[in-house]
């Protein structure tokens, strides 16, 4: 691992949020976002821990298949996108992020923090390839995860139903399951994980292409 490649995984999705920004034409704070993403990276390293602390202990209860789903969806998806949301939501609920706009490009940062410490262990892991793979795969899929939560979080903050919460919770632990099912499930050969990644990029680009003062309730 030199200097080079790890300051590439570590501030590469910080990057995608600056180049969303001035493509959407958001006005958002640079420091607010360096904030979000700081907040971000803390919240995966967290996640981290959860997840190499409770595998061993849990993954033999469950056979080889459901194991897989108990890792892709329980552990690795609702622990950290549970974690995720709960930064998004705090930017919205503490009035950091007032905007709607800056409140997105807000949640995209956070998704990049987590993508960002992710970057790093992979790279320490398994070398320079993969940290490669991942700016192109797992780190725009943490952002648009993160844009998509966002939007239904949101519409929480203004109208005051708490449903669009629990579906931006399930929407993205989903969307985030079925990433690392496919990949967990078959690592070697498997483009099953692309199909999420193009659906969630999808949705969350025609966010933000949408992007209004004020979300439509």
């Amino acid at each position: 691992m030199t200097p080079g490649t790890a300051i590439a995984g570590f501030l590469g999705p910080l990057a995608i949020v600056a180049l969303l920004r001035w493509r959407y034409g958001v006005t958002a704070p640079s420091r607010g976002l360096i904030g979000a993403f700081v907040a971000g990276a803390a919240g995966a390293f967290l996640a981290l821990v959860v997840e190499e602390y409770l595998w061993p202990r849990l993954g033999g209860v469950f056979s080889t298949a459901w194991g897989d789903v108990f890792r892709a969806f329980v552990l690795i998806a609702l622990t950290e996108e549970t974690i995720k949301l709960s930064l998004i939501h705090a930017r919205g609920s503490d009035a950091k992020d007032p905007s709607y706009g800056a409140f997105v490009i807000a949640a995209a940062a956070v998704g990049a923090g987590f993508a960002a410490c992710e970057n790093l262990l992979y790279l320490h892991t398994y070398g320079p390839d993969v940290l490669w793979i991942r700016l192109v795969t797992a780190t725009p899929f943490h952002i648009f995860n993160a844009v998509l939560a966002a939007w239904a979080i949101a519409r929480h903050l203004v109208g005051g139903r708490m449903e669009w919460t629990a579906a931006a919770l399930t929407l993205s632990v989903v969307a985030h399951g079925l990433y690392d099912y496919a990949l967990i499930s078959a690592p070697v050969g498997n483009s099953h994980f692309l199909l999420a990644l193009a659906l969630v990029s999808m949705v969350a680009l025609a966010i933000l292409r949408r992007l209004r003062p004020v979300p439509q309730v």
